[in-house]
């Protein structure tokens, strides 16, 4: 995915982010994290190893990144990846992937008071904020998942 939407439980603010291309040139076409998909093929390529030995509790889409850039897989836009033949077959070779309004998909990550990232390092403002959002998750996710990741914030009060 290229994007998602972050929920500020403790405002009850949704916010969507537009990805990495965004806020950071440098990591233009770069995946969000959040729902990375790779195939067996590429884990074995890199030993099932995404991180190697690094000591480290953030900045995991980064280091991800440079670790599938080093096998020559780099983002690239939707549509450019390279076809290559291999024995077992043909198979797109590129680091890409769709925004969530292309599969009608919706994707959120709820920020507490403990986070990996915190919501400030998305550069969300209130351009990027969703109005009226409680409505339109309903719709998307149902009654019982809504009532769990908007009472998150709540839990921390009591």
């Amino acid at each position: 995915l290229m994007d998602m939407h972050v929920l500020d439980s403790k405002s009850n603010q949704l916010f969507h982010w537009n990805g990495y291309s965004v806020s950071a040139p440098h990591r233009m076409w770069e995946t969000i994290g959040l729902g990375r998909c790779l195939s067996r093929k590429l884990l074995e390529k890199v030993d099932f190893s995404l991180w190697g030995s690094e000591q480290i509790d953030r900045g995991l889409d980064g280091l991800m990144t440079s670790k599938l850039a080093s096998v020559g897989l780099i983002p690239v836009p939707l549509g450019q990846e390279v076809w290559i033949m291999l024995e077992d077959g043909e198979f797109a070779f590129g680091h890409s992937g769709l925004y969530s309004s292309d599969i009608d998909g919706f994707v959120v990550d709820v920020k507490t008071e403990e986070n990996i990232t915190l919501l400030e390092k998305y550069n969300v403002s209130e351009v990027n904020e969703v109005k009226n959002w409680l409505p339109g998750i309903r719709q998307k996710i149902g009654e019982d998942a809504t009532e769990i990741i908007t009472s998150m914030g709540r839990s921390h009060e009591d």
